[in-house]
C-alpha cells in the first residue's frame, strides 16, 4: 500500500505540473497575443511563418531602396531647379551686357555677378546624395566634374545609377552629367553649359569687352584675319550696298588668296570688291557705300578677335580706329539663345528626372500594399484567437480543479475504507 501511494502520488504530482505549465503558458499567450511560435506547437504553421517573414524581409530592403531612391530623386529635382534658375540669371546677364549704355564699372559687376554663378553651379553638378555618391557622375566615384587650364570637364563616367525596387523592376535613380550639362542641344549642335559660361565670362572682361560681332566702314577698308598654319573654315556674312551675302570659305596665314575669289565672286550680289592689300598681310575691301561684316564662324580660339577691321580714307590711309571683331557664337543674340536653349534642355532634363520619380514612387505604393498583404498572413499565424484560447484555458483549469479534487480524495483513502 505504501508503494502504491508514493507511486500514484509522483505520477499525480507530474501530471499536475504538466497541466500547470500548459496553463502558464496559455495565460502568457492570452496576455501577449501571440501563438505558440515553436515548431513543434504546428510544424506547417511555423514552415509557413518562416517563408512569409523572409519574403517580408526582402520587401523592406525594396521599400529602403526605393526609398533611396525617391530622396535622391528628389535631391535631382531641387538641383536641376537651381541649375535652371543660374542658367536664367545667365540669360539676364547677357541682355544686360548687350546695353551699349553699360560702363566699364557695370560690366565688372556683371562679370562678378556671372563668376559667383558659375561656382554655384559648379557645386550643383558636383551635388552628391546622403551615401556620398555624386548625383550626376554615374557610377565613378568623386567630383561629376572638374575645372582644368581648359575650363570644366567631366569625370565622372557614362552610366546611370540605378535600384533594384523590386523582383522584376529596376529604375534609375539620377541623370547622367556628360547628357545634362556638356550636350546641350544649341544652334550650333551639342554645347557644353560650362563653355557658354566661360564664353559669357570671357565677353564681360577687358580683353573682349572692346570687341563686337559686327564692324561697319564706308568705301574701303583692310581686312585682317586670325588664321593660323593649317586650313581653317571659315564663315562670315557680308553685306555690301547692293545686297548680302553668306561666305563660307577656308583661311589659312598667309594665304588670303581663297578669301579674296570667294568675295569676288558674290561681287554682282553685295557691291563689294576683295584684293590683296599692298602690304600683303591682308585683304582690301572696296565699294561705293558701307559694308558690314557680322556672323563670323572660324576654327580659331572662340574667345579672341577673330578679324580686325581698319577703315581707310580715299588714298587708302588709315581713317579712324581699328575694329575687332569677335565670334559670332560671343555675340549678344547667340548667348541669350544659347541660354534660352540651356534653360529649356534643363526644364526636359527635369521633366525626366520627375518622370522616374512618379514611377518610384508608383513601385512604393505597390511595396508597400506587398507589405501589408504579408504582415495580415503574418499576423493571422501569429496572432491568437483569444476566445479559443479563453475556452480551453477555461476547460485546463475545470480540469486541474478536478483532478485536485480527486487526487485529494484518493490520497484520504485507507485499508480501512476498503474493508467496509
Amino acid at each position: 500500500m505504501t508503494i502504491g501511494t508514493a507511486l500514484l502520488g509522483r505520477i499525480a504530482t507530474g501530471n499536475f505540473e504538466k497541466l500547470r505549465n500548459e496553463i502558464g503558458d496559455l495565460q502568457a499567450r492570452i496576455s501577449s497575443g501571440t501563438n505558440d511560435p515553436r515548431p513543434s506547437a504546428d510544424l506547417a504553421r511555423a514552415a509557413e511563418l518562416s517563408s512569409l517573414k523572409e519574403r517580408r524581409s526582402v520587401l523592406s530592403d525594396y521599400s529602403a531602396s526605393a526609398e533611396s531612391a525617391s530622396n535622391r530623386l528628389a535631391l535631382t529635382d531641387v538641383t536641376l531647379a537651381d541649375m535652371n534658375d543660374i542658367a536664367r540669371q545667365f540669360q539676364s546677364i547677357a541682355l544686360q551686357a548687350a546695353n551699349d549704355t553699360q560702363t566699364d564699372a557695370g560690366l565688372d559687376g556683371l562679370r562678378s555677378q556671372a563668376m559667383a554663378l558659375r561656382s554655384a553651379l559648379m557645386a550643383d553638378a558636383n551635388t552628391v546624395d546622403s551615401a556620398g555618391q555624386g548625383l550626376f557622375s554615374g557610377f565613378a566615384a568623386g567630383p561629376a566634374f572638374k575645372d582644368g587650364t581648359a575650363g570644366a570637364a567631366y569625370a565622372g563616367d557614362g552610366g546611370v545609377s540605378v535600384a533594384r525596387l523590386s523582383e522584376s523592376v529596376t529604375l534609375p535613380t539620377g541623370l547622367n552629367g556628360a547628357k545634362l550639362l556638356m550636350a546641350v542641344p544649341t544652334k550650333d549642335g551639342p554645347t557644353s553649359m560650362f563653355k557658354m559660361v566661360d564664353d559669357l565670362i570671357a565677353t564681360l572682361g577687358a580683353g573682349l569687352r572692346s570687341m563686337k560681332p559686327t564692324a561697319t566702314v564706308t568705301g574701303q577698308a583692310d581686312l585682317t584675319l586670325a588664321a593660323g598654319r593649317e586650313p581653317q573654315a571659315l564663315g562670315f556674312t557680308l553685306k555690301g550696298p547692293t545686297g548680302s551675302v553668306r561666305i563660307d570659305t577656308t583661311m589659312q596665314a598667309g594665304t588670303p588668296s581663297l578669301v579674296i575669289d570667294a568675295i569676288n565672286a558674290q561681287a554682282a550680289v553685295t557691291g563689294v570688291a576683295a584684293s590683296l592689300a599692298p602690304d600683303g598681310s591682308g585683304i582690301r575691301l572696296a565699294a561705293s557705300g558701307s559694308i558690314t561684316l557680322s556672323g563670323f564662324d572660324s576654327g580659331t580660339d572662340a574667345r579672341a578677335a577673330v578679324a580686325g577691321l581698319q577703315p581707310l580714307d580715299s588714298a587708302g590711309q588709315p581713317a579712324g580706329s581699328r575694329a575687332e571683331i569677335r565670334p559670332e557664337t560671343l555675340s549678344a543674340d547667340r548667348m541669350v539663345a544659347a541660354f534660352g536653349d540651356v534653360t529649356s534642355h534643363l526644364a526636359g532634363q527635369r521633366a525626366e528626372a520627375g518622370a522616374i520619380a512618379a514611377q518610384v514612387d508608383r513601385q512604393k505604393e505597390a511595396l508597400s500594399a506587398r507589405s501589408l498583404q504579408l504582415d495580415t498572413a503574418v499576423s493571422n499565424l501569429e496572432d491568437l484567437d483569444v476566445a479559443k484560447a479563453i475556452t480551453r484555458l477555461q476547460d485546463l483549469l475545470l480540469s486541474q480543479q478536478a483532478a485536485q479534487q480527486t487526487f485529494v480524495k484518493i490520497q484520504s483513502s485507507n485499508l480501512f475504507d476498503y474493508m467496509r
